[in-house]
């Protein structure tokens, strides 16, 4: 579900039995750290257990970064049990940890798929989402209190990603709607909230991606139903949202994709679903 570095040393952090379809009771966060060059293994430890745990990542704060985790909910009898709903923590973390002592920092967060950390209003965010909508939170000065809210959308959202497309300094927000959905939405903010601007089809929708690939503003979109694609879409950046899209593999069905930035060369590493593999495609 999610996988994040931790240190210098090679460390990464990881959730580890959360099975589908909702059979997450025993999801809990692990820390693996490489061994000894002899043996090449790794030392693994447990740091928490959180039912139902579905994603990671760490947020910086003024005292520095800590572990966010968010759950799909706080318990489930069957698969469309949404009656307790899932919350985010936080909790301070290292490489040299044996445990993780999480707190909640917001609660009431049903089916949450969606975690993005972007600088919005001049503040370094973390956007959730979930069948409640999108979420913007700020750490307070203790980043283990209850952080500060603002709720930007109201329906349910299941992936977010937040980018200036068109060059004018304010980011736009591009979810993927609804849960697992069939479309692809691109928002502006105006005033307090967000107005959408563009949309663009998908079918069970599951890899949203913002960010410069080879000097250009992107959006990778990528679908695990209906042609099962990865589409690479470039922005002009000349103010308006005008873009070309090209199609890089259909018949994946990709789940999840990690970017990797070069000097002449840009990697997009996918795990296609469908296939059963991770597929490197390579920009130049």
């Amino acid at each position: 579900m999610s996988l994040i570095p931790l240190g210098r040393q090679g460390a990464v952090v990881a959730i580890e039995k959360a099975y589908p379809i909702y059979h997450g009771n025993d999801a809990c966060i692990t820390l693996a750290v490489p061994g000894c060059v002899k043996d090449g293994l790794w030392k693994k430890r447990r740091l928490a257990t959180m039912p139902f745990l579905h994603r990671l990542c760490l947020m910086p704060t003024r005292s520095g970064s800590v572990l966010v985790a968010a759950s799909l909910a706080g318990r489930k009898n069957y698969q469309e049990d949404w009656e307790c709903v899932g919350k985010v923590y936080a909790g301070r973390i290292s490489s040299r940890s044996a445990r993780v002592k999480l707190v909640p920092i917001f609660d009431g967060l049903s089916r949450n798929h969606g975690m993005h950390v972007a600088n919005y209003l001049g503040r370094r965010t973390l956007f959730v989402s979930g069948m409640e909508g999108l979420f913007g939170l700020c750490p307070q000065s203790d980043p283990l209190k209850p952080w500060k809210q603002q709720h930007l959308l109201q329906h349910d959202v299941s992936d977010v990603a937040v980018f200036d497309f068109d060059g004018d300094g304010h980011a736009e927000f591009v979810t993927i709607e609804p849960f697992h959905g069939n479309r692809f939405a691109l928002y502006q903010r105006n005033g307090d909230g967000l107005s959408r601007c563009l949309e663009i089809e998908g079918a069970f929708g599951h890899v949203v991606w913002a960010g410069i690939i080879r000097n250009r503003r992107c959006l990778i979109l990528g679908n695990r139903g209906g042609r099962r694609d990865l589409r690479l879409l470039t922005f002009r950046g000349d103010g308006s949202l005008r873009y070309i899209e090209r199609t890089l593999d259909e018949g994946g069905g990709p789940a999840n994709i990690v970017v990797v930035q070069g000097r002449n060369r840009d990697l997009i590493l996918s795990a296609n679903h469908v296939r059963g593999e991770v597929c490197l495609y390579e920009l130049t």
